[in-house]
């Protein structure tokens, strides 16, 4: 299966989920022992309030205000009052997939992916959050058979350009008039990897950190940067690093830290670690789809360039999985890879698809533990962000793209991670239950019976061979 057409069966498979949230809850979630209403949650984690956004993707934070992007549009809210999230303003703008929104300025950026349909880069004007204007669309090209720019876009320089993830390295859009952005070409990164890059962030260094198929490669901008290159790579991940999608194509027994895909970074100030997500939706079963992983960053102790990369290789750590993707399954849930985190001190709220919100002590970085679990029934987690607001560092907002954003506190003994248990995650029996999809009935094979008789407008008694249809 191509690299692009995977990247197409992901998207086709959570639009499925999100539009399934808005059926009756199946009837396999009451099967769940011990918990009626099928929420699966570690007694430190607390759900304050629910927020209805179906399809919410991703968010960034900028004076007391939350942007959050959906397939549907922008929707602002106030986060004064960190525990109880105010809806300010929307702006209609549907389109798929923005994974990581980003902003900068006045300019908030969310692009298109070509994958979908064509690459466009929407530029909007939030000098006031109640009142989003879009400024522009830029069209980028691309299209779903031969892929292109869009699936994620990043700001540089405080929005004065925009890198744009586009399969064999990143394109850069000039946005010194954020009304007339200009194309600067795509310049490759060794972190394509022979696929795809797939996200840049910026670390507490200014480091620019693309991931991707060929792992996680730092980027130092020049003094004037104009936008013409990447600037000069002072970090990158070794060859454990390097994707073995295409060796194994899904079905080794996933304990490489890149089966698939590297999908996004974060690196504080001078730190000698970067976390990094590892996902993968490949592979018939959960077993090794996807992981969290810490890697450690060699840097200079002293001196002018304290905490700024050596230029040795960076190396991994530990590699943290889920419960089920520990044991894996015959016949997984229909997402089961991490997939964005977010940092508060030495805790980690991982997004984890279908297996919620995953609570990380990385205290010891090469010995990272689960402290707290949050997983609601048909869940579809795309991140989770602690609010820049919460001055304890305790609430965390969960993306839900089946339903919206969950608000919860996690609360842990003394206020310390370290006094924190270690805590493990119930697996659901129906993520074991044996698919139906593309199994023939015993009655009709592989076809599909349309209707009744009655519903095609003939009677019943003409047709007394067919079996009739279990009414629901």
């Amino acid at each position: 299966m191509g690299v692009l057409l995977v990247i197409r069966v992901k998207a086709f498979v959570a639009t499925l989920v999100i539009a399934a949230s808005a059926l009756p809850a199946s009837t396999s979630v009451a099967q769940v022992p011990s918990d009626p209403t099928g929420l699966l949650a570690s007694e430190n984690v607390t759900l304050l309030t629910s927020l209805p956004n179906p399809g919410i993707i991703g968010a960034r934070f900028r004076d007391g205000f939350m942007y959050t992007t959906s397939v549907a549009g922008l929707t602002v809210y106030d986060v004064s009052d960190p525990a109880a999230p105010a809806e300010v303003s929307r702006l209609p703008l549907p389109h798929f997939e923005n994974e990581d929104v980003d902003l900068g300025g006045n300019i908030l950026l969310i692009s298109n992916d070509a994958a979908e349909s064509t690459g466009i880069l929407h530029v909007i004007d939030i000098s006031d959050p109640g009142a989003p204007a879009l400024l522009t669309s830029f069209q980028m090209g691309g299209n779903p058979i031969s892929g292109g720019p869009g699936h994620t876009v990043s700001c540089m320089l405080d929005c004065r350009f925009a890198w744009v993830t586009d399969i064999s390295g990143i394109r850069v859009i000039d946005l010194a008039d954020p009304s007339q952005p200009v194309d600067k070409g795509i310049f490759e990164s060794p972190a394509y990897g022979e696929a795809a890059t797939h996200d840049v962030q910026v670390d507490g260094n200014g480091l620019a950190w693309v991931v991707g198929f060929g792992g996680a490669v730092a980027y130092k901008l020049p003094k004037g940067y104009t936008g013409d290159g990447l600037g000069k790579i002072v970090a990158q991940t070794d060859e454990r690093g390097l994707s073995t999608y295409f060796e194994e194509l899904g079905i080794g027994d996933g304990s490489n830290p890149n089966d698939f895909i590297l999908h996004n970074s974060y690196r504080t100030r001078n730190s000698g670690v970067v976390y990094i997500t590892e996902e993968d939706y490949t592979r018939p079963g959960c077993k090794g789809a996807g992981s969290f992983e810490t890697w450690k960053v060699p840097v200079y102790k002293k001196g002018p360039k304290k905490g700024m990369p050596t230029g040795e290789q960076v190396t991994l750590l530990d590699q943290w999985a889920t419960e089920l993707n520990v044991a894996g399954a015959a016949s997984p849930a229909a997402m089961c890879s991490a997939h964005y985190f977010d940092v508060r001190g030495k805790v980690v709220a991982q997004g984890w698809y279908e297996q919620g919100t995953r609570f990380l002590d990385v205290s010891n970085p090469a010995d990272v533990r689960q402290i707290g679990y949050f997983v609601p029934p048909n869940s579809l987690n795309w991140a989770a962000y602690f609010p820049p607001t919460d001055p304890t560092g305790s609430i965390v907002y969960s993306f839900d793209a089946s339903h919206g954003i969950d608000v919860l506190k996690l609360s842990l003994p003394g206020g310390k991670v370290r006094n924190a248990p270690t805590v493990k995650a119930a697996i659901r029996p129906e993520w074991f239950a044996e698919s139906t999809v593309g199994t023939p009935t015993d009655l009709y094979g592989f076809a599909c019976r349309l209707g009744l008789a009655g519903d095609l407008g003939l009677d019943e008694d003409t047709d007394p061979d067919l079996p009739p249809l279990p009414l629901p």
